[in-house]
């Protein structure tokens, strides 16, 4: 009696083993795909012993692919009469095509062509689904000469494999994947299975599974990131949800959950942020809010208050703009070339005269814009010493660095060089007079200095400067070092 027992639950045990692997081999000589391959269409330079010879390739090629389960040529020509089906280049969708793939309980249908032109070998190779008419390979392969056919219908069978392999999908592996809890991969790969094969109640029942415990671990999940406030994330697995599982009672409370959270958090966060002035967030927020839940009065009203105050910004921002325009306009209008005179004054800058002379006058510059911010100068002063009368020219020459502030403001550098053309004596009771020598240059040095412009109209302005500069040439020369103030108007040409 114990024997008996033991045997029987031996058997109970191994039964269910038995049964699965049972299942699976059956599975497997289901899921071989049936395809027929019919003969190819044949025209310039090829004829039909050529063209039945490359399709009984064709055949042997795709039957050695384990996938595959090849109908005989056999059986297709009986179909085909008896049909009187046409083989040739279908059209999508034909109905014919399904009624065939009945007849013979195929799944896929390859229908091929093959035409030469000079050397050149043109292959035409169209995959059809045969329950549905429609075509999920359609190549036109070109061939460069007869030796390569082979290769290029080897290459056509691998193409038609990879794709059909997708189309492939046991009913095992989507167990496996739910038994290990890989609910997303499961579905997807049901999703897959009912898409190119029939379902069958035991699909069905699995595929009710793994939607059960998939949406459950789901809205779980959904339940934390909302617990978390990670809206985004919630908003998203909604869709998702719906897109998976449909709708039922579970997702819809969530959702109104969701809502009612999301626009009391975001009307939260709205307020902070327009207290702190940064009314783009706000807004963005607020709205949010509202749509979130159009019921409460206080979200509408805040976006609206928000709104406000950002074309009031908005508003302050135009009109700012509109300034910075229109003083570039006016400060582009600016003429820093043209003709500058002026009144100067030369103040000694060293102790190479006991007595300061009062020397003073007048001067007429030429301004050359050379760039956007430097500006040529060449200008000639006359001066007077007015101790004894005396008067002399003086030349400057440089380059101007200016930048302008303002419509009415322009500040600049100068630098360059001097020359005093006519020598200039002076005597030991500093009196002064043109020197008895031959005149030669009486003095030459550099020169520097500071000043700006007021700007009063576009082409008038008036200017002050000071300028050091000092002369190199004569011991007994005036032109030593001075700091020269200078002080005029300045008429803008170009």
């Amino acid at each position: 009696m114990k024997k008996i027992i033991s045997f029987l639950l031996c058997f109970i045990l191994i039964l269910p083993l038995f049964s699965f692997s049972q299942e699976e081999d059956e599975e497997d000589n289901y899921n071989k795909i049936r395809i027929v391959v019919f003969d190819f269409e044949y025209s310039g330079g090829f004829n039909r012993y050529t063209a039945n010879a490359l399709s009984e390739s064709f055949r042997t090629k795709l039957g050695e692919k384990a996938i595959f389960e090849v109908i005989d040529r056999k059986v297709v020509e009986k179909a085909i009469k008896e049909m009187k089906f046409q083989s040739t280049m279908v059209k999508e969708s034909d109905p014919n095509v399904i009624k065939f793939g009945e007849q013979l309980a195929v799944k896929i249908g390859v229908f091929s062509s093959i035409s030469k032109t000079y050397d050149k070998v043109t292959i035409n190779v169209r995959v059809v689904d045969m329950e549905t008419g429609v075509s999920f390979i359609n190549k036109v392969q070109e061939v460069p000469s007869q030796n390569e056919i082979r290769n290029a219908l080897d290459n056509l069978a691998e193409e038609i494999t990879k794709e059909a392999e997708k189309r492939k999908i046991k009913l095992s592996e989507i167990k496996k994947l739910y038994a290990r809890k890989k609910y997303k991969d499961a579905l997807d790969k049901m999703k897959l299975y009912e898409k190119y094969k029939k379902p069958s109640p035991a699909s069905s029942e699995l595929k009710m599974k793994i939607i059960a415990e998939y949406s459950e671990l789901v809205l779980k999940d959904l339940e934390i990131a909302l617990d978390l406030k990670k809206f985004e994330a919630v908003e998203v697995g909604i869709l998702e949800y719906r897109d998976n599982f449909g709708i039922d009672d579970r997702i819809q409370n969530l959702e109104e959950r969701f809502k009612l959270e999301k626009g009391k958090e975001y009307y939260k966060r709205a307020k902070i942020r327009y207290d702190n002035g940064d009314y783009e967030e706000a807004y963005k927020f607020a709205i949010e809010a509202a749509k979130s839940d159009p019921t409460k009065k206080e979200y509408k009203e805040l976006a609206t208050r928000i709104n406000n105050k950002l074309e009031e910004k908005r508003a302050k921002e135009d009109i700012e703009n509109l300034k910075k325009k229109q003083i570039e306009e006016k400060m582009k209008k600016i003429k820093h070339g043209g003709i500058d005179i002026y009144y100067n004054v030369y103040i000694p800058a060293d102790n190479s005269l006991s007595k300061n002379p009062d020397i003073s006058g007048c001067g007429l510059g030429l301004m050359i814009p050379f760039g956007k911010n430097v500006i040529f100068y060449n200008r000639v002063t006359f001066s007077g010493i007015n101790l004894n009368g005396f008067n002399f020219f003086s030349f400057h020459e440089g380059l101007r660095f200016h930048w302008t502030l303002t419509t009415f403001l322009d500040v600049y550098f100068q630098g360059g060089w001097n020359i005093t053309p006519q020598s200039i004596q002076v005597n030991d009771n500093f009196s002064f007079k043109v020197s008895d020598r031959p005149i030669r240059f009486g003095g030459f040095g550099g020169e520097g200095g500071i000043g700006f412009k007021i700007i009063i109209l576009p082409y008038f302005s008036v200017f002050a400067e000071a300028l050091y500069f000092n002369n190199s040439y004569g011991i007994n020369y005036i032109d030593r070092s001075f700091v020269h103030f200078n002080a005029g108007i300045s008429f803008g040409l170009f």
